[in-house]
């Protein structure tokens, strides 16, 4: 009986952060998970589910540089991005893809070669 009580709580412990990522980003988008991460959401419909998830991606990016842009301690500086949940599905005619990606901002200034510029 133990054994049983301990796989149901090994599943439900690596359960509860997949669907707490789905919730958010399927429900209320991004947010800041302390005070130097910030986890985007982006989503998008295209033909094939390689393009939206393409696309979904690119929109957690923007995303997150409208929210990094608006913070004291995110504009300017360097970031880690470590991508998270993706989630797909398949419309009458096009698929729909849910992406989150985690931002962690760190304390050295971006140099003239990032992927992102401060518009």
């Amino acid at each position: 009986m133990a054994r049983v009580w301990l796989s149901a709580l090994v599943t439900i412990a690596f359960l509860l952060p997949s669907l707490a990522l789905a919730w958010t980003c399927e429900e209320t988008g991004s947010r800041r998970l302390g005070p130097n991460t910030i986890e985007a959401c982006g989503v998008a419909e295209a033909e094939t589910e390689e393009e939206a998830r393409a696309s979904a991606y690119g929109q957690a990016k923007r995303e997150f540089e409208m929210i990094c842009n608006d913070s004291a301690n995110c504009r300017g500086r360097d970031f880690n991005v470590n991508p998270k949940r993706s989630t797909c599905s398949k419309g009458k005619k096009t698929y729909k893809c849910y992406r989150a990606i985690e931002f962690q901002i760190l304390e050295a200034k971006k140099d003239k070669d990032s992927i992102f510029h401060d518009h």
